[in-house]
């Protein structure tokens, strides 16, 4: 027992002294930049909302379906020009980094039009950078919107990951600033059509036992979304959202809409455009020419509703 408590009376110091060295929090952008998954667009994000001088005016937040999926400056240059669009898109699944994401949007810049990306089946674990990207008191007052065993494992990944940073912002210099304006990254490559019919009729078969499951439902349990909502209204900032799902995912329905009761336009682009095989880089992602297709018809919705205004 004794040696129990001198052990706790060691180190509760040492970990008090990490979880409170402030270090800057562009800092663990910087180190999972270096790493470069999803086109070293992870500090670019944190640049173009904290240094850039430029407005952002309309912004796009979701996962990499909206990098590779929204040509922003196309949409800016075609739409209104006079306006900043920009693609804040980050890779991978989880609704809690995109929260951080737009809470320093909102801090930082002063948005009119904010659309988040919907996909058919709603994430609802942690995004799996999370832990490191996320403010220090943003990891310890998760617990209510996450169960338990996400809870721990985002602020063990958190300690462990502060002592990389606090190594790097030590020993390293600090990475140049990202003079992008706009966010957009895809690639040219089309996915070879015989890849892509396995997952077609995986949604076609089994996608039909998930409808009678009404997976729309984990949307209303996903805390962090309604955070995000919240968090526009609150600041008066108009919202959409775009469904930018996989390749032949199941179509919203109006029912499956209404059961979302979500504030806001929902846009649904059309089957020619989202199971277009063509412009398809993988099931998961759009290449150039899906990109294209996808932001041209953004582009004509908008217009149309402008005119019809």
């Amino acid at each position: 027992m004794k040696l129990l408590i001198r052990l706790i009376l060691l180190f509760t110091p040492i970990v008090g002294m990490i979880m409170l060295y402030p270090y800057s929090p562009r800092t663990p952008y910087e180190i999972l930049d270096a790493d470069g998954p999803c086109f070293h667009r992870t500090l670019w994000v944190y640049d173009r909302i904290h240094h850039s001088k430029a407005p952002i005016d309309i912004a796009f937040i979701g996962t990499s379906h909206t990098v590779e999926g929204i040509d922003d400056a196309y949409i800016q240059q075609a739409f209104d020009s006079s306006k900043w669009i920009t693609n804040l898109g980050q890779c991978f699944l989880g609704r809690n980094q995109q929260f951080e994401i737009l809470s320093y949007l909102l801090k930082e810049k002063e948005p009119k039009k904010i659309i988040l990306e919907l996909i058919y089946l709603e994430e609802t674990k942690s995004h799996q950078n999370y832990y490191a990207l996320a403010p220090r008191d943003s990891i310890l007052m998760s617990y209510p919107y996450h169960d338990w065993e996400t809870y721990l494992n985002d602020v063990k990944g958190h300690f462990i990951f502060r002592i990389h940073a606090i190594q790097h912002e030590i020993f390293h210099s600090k990475a140049p600033l990202s003079t992008l304006h706009w966010g957009f990254s895809a690639f040219e490559d089309t996915n070879i059509l015989e890849n892509l019919e396995p997952v077609k009729n995986d949604w076609t078969d089994a996608g039909k036992e998930w409808i009678n499951l009404r997976p729309y439902s984990y949307w209303r349990k996903d805390i962090f979304l309604h955070k995000m909502i919240a968090a526009c209204q609150q600041k008066g900032v108009e919202i959409e959202f775009l469904y930018v799902p996989t390749y032949y995912a199941p179509k919203l329905d109006q029912d499956s809409l209404a059961e979302l009761n979500l504030p806001g336009r929902i846009r649904i682009p059309p089957s020619y455009i989202l199971n277009d095989p063509h412009g398809r880089l993988d099931a998961g992602h759009m290449n150039m020419t899906g990109a294209r297709k996808l932001s041209r018809w953004l582009v004509e919705e908008w217009t149309n509703e402008q005119k019809n205004h």
